[in-house]
């Protein structure tokens, strides 16, 4: 997880439940949280990770960052 877990938000959700049995795995890493298309990119080879959730923006917005990055493969 990057950036800052607003109260209340999905992100604290699974940071709070880190660690617990049943919980996936999360890690925290401080990286730019106001990101372009050009930061997502460099985030995604700085860190990689099998699976990417971007909560950060409004699901429209969002939706056009991830069609483009597959488009790119």
């Amino acid at each position: 997880m990057t950036g800052h877990a607003a109260s209340g938000s999905f992100g604290q959700h699974l940071l709070e439940r880190a660690g617990q049995k049943d919980a996936c795995s999360v890690w925290h890493r401080v990286y730019k949280v106001h990101q372009g298309l050009p930061d997502v990119r460099r985030m995604l080879v700085v860190l990689p990770s099998k699976q990417v959730v971007f909560v950060h923006a409004t699901k429209p917005q969002t939706d056009l960052v991830c069609n483009e990055l597959i488009e790119e493969g």
